[in-house]
C-alpha cells in the first residue's frame, strides 16, 4: 500500500500505451490485482507463523524487493540520486516506517494470534488515519460526513478488534495481535502523511531507494529476533512466503499502482484500495479455511462505508 502523492495523470504518448489500456495494462485489471496480492499479503502473514520468524520475513522481503528493483531500475535509480542530496534522512525514514515496520509490526501481529481477516479488515482504516492525521498536523478540514466516516470506520475496527463481543473488549481489552496491528497501522499512516514533503523524483527510482533503505532497517530486527532467540525457520515453506511476499506485495503490486496512477490519477486510482480488506478477507477464507463470521461482516461493511463516506467532501 503506498499511494504515490501527486496527480501524475497523463494521456497515453505512445501508440503502444494507448494499446495497453485494452490489454494487461488496462487500469481496473492492474488496480484490482495489486489490491488483490496487498491483500494475500495478509493471508502470506498467517501462513508464515511457525515457518519463518515475522523480522526475518520483513527483511528477506525488502532485501528481495530491493534486489529485484535495482535489476529493473537500476540505471534510473542512480540518475535520479543528486537530487536526494539533503533529503536522505527524510527517504530513510519513510522506507523505514512505510515499509519495513509496517510490515514488521503486520507479521508479528500475526505470530501473537490476529486472525488474517482482521489484519485484512484493518488495513482499511489507514486512509482514515491518515484523514485524521492531515487534520490534526496540516490543519486540513474534515467535513461533517466525513467526520461520521471516521466514526463509522473507528467502530468496525472495535468490532472486529473485540471479536464482536463488546464484553470481551471491556474486560481484557483488544488482544495483543491486535494491538500490534492498530501499531503498524499508525506506521503506515505516517509514512503516508510524510509523502506530502516527499523529494521531487519520479516514483519508480523513489520507490527503489526507499525499498533498499526498508531492507537496511530490517537487518538489524532479524539481527535481534535471532539474539533474543525468537527467529524461526526458514523452512522451504517460509522462503517460498518470502519469495511470495517480495516479488507480488512489493514488486509487482508497486508498479501497477504506479502504471494506474499514470492512467487514471491517484483520485480514481485511490478506489480500488478498498478491495484490500475484500480480498483479504476471501482469501482467508478460500485459502486458509478460516471461518468467515458475521462480526467479520459487520466490520468490514462499517469499515468500507467510512472510508467512503470520509472521502466526501460535505
Amino acid at each position: 500500500m503506498n499511494a504515490p502523492n501527486g496527480d501524475t495523470r497523463r494521456a497515453p504518448n505512445s501508440a503502444q500505451e494507448s494499446a495497453d489500456a485494452g490489454g494487461l495494462a488496462a487500469p481496473w485489471l492492474i488496480l484490482s490485482l495489486a489490491a488483490f496480492f496487498w491483500g494475500a499479503n495478509a493471508v502470506a502473514a498467517g501462513m508464515a507463523v511457525g515457518e519463518i520468524s515475522p523480522m526475518l520475513l520483513t527483511f528477506l522481503r525488502w532485501a528481495g524487493a530491493a534486489a529485484l528493483m535495482l535489476a529493473l531500475f537500476g540505471r534510473e535509480t542512480a540518475a535520479e540520486l543528486p537530487k536526494l542530496r539533503g533529503a536522505w534522512g527524510r527517504t530513510a525514514a519513510l522506507g523505514a516506517a512505510g515499509f519495513a515496520l509496517w510490515n514488521a509490526f503486520l507479521y508479528a501481529s500475526a505470530s501473537f494470534g490476529a486472525s488474517p481477516i482482521t489484519i485484512g479488515i484493518m488495513q482499511g482504516a489507514i486512509p482514515v488515519m491518515v484523514l485524521v492525521g492531515a487534520a490534526a498536523l496540516f490543519g486540513d478540514r474534515i467535513g461533517g460526513v466525513a467526520a461520521f466516516g471516521v466514526a463509522l470506520a473507528f467502530a468496525g475496527v472495535l468490532i472486529v478488534a473485540s471479536g464482536g463481543s463488546l464484553g470481551r473488549l471491556l474486560s481484557i481489552g483488544v488482544g495483543l495481535g491486535d494491538a500490534i496491528m492498530l501499531i503498524g497501522c499508525l506506521f503506515y499512516s505516517g509514512y503516508m502523511l510524510g509523502l506530502r514533503s516527499r523529494p521531487d523524483i519520479p516514483a519508480r527510482p523513489f520507490f527503489t531507494v526507499m525499498c533498499c533503505f526498508a531492507a537496511l532497517t530490517a537487518a538489524p530486527l532479524a539481527v535481534g529476533e535471532a539474539v533474543l532467540g525468537h527467529l524461526v525457520g526458514p523452512s522451504l515453506k517460509g522462503l517460498a512466503i518470502a519469495a511470495f511476499t517480495a516479488l507480488f506485495p512489493s514488486a509487482l503490486a508497486q508498479l501497477f499502482f504506479l502504471r494506474g496512477v499514470d492512467q487514471i490519477g491517484p483520485g480514481r486510482t485511490g478506489v480500488y484500495l478498498n478491495l484490500i480488506p475484500v480480498f483479504a478477507a476471501i482469501l482467508s477464507v478460500l485459502v486458509l479455511g478460516l471461518v468467515f463470521e458475521l462480526f467479520h461482516g459487520l466490520s468490514l461493511a462499517l469499515v468500507l462505508s467510512g472510508l467512503w463516506l470520509s472521502q466526501r467532501r460535505g
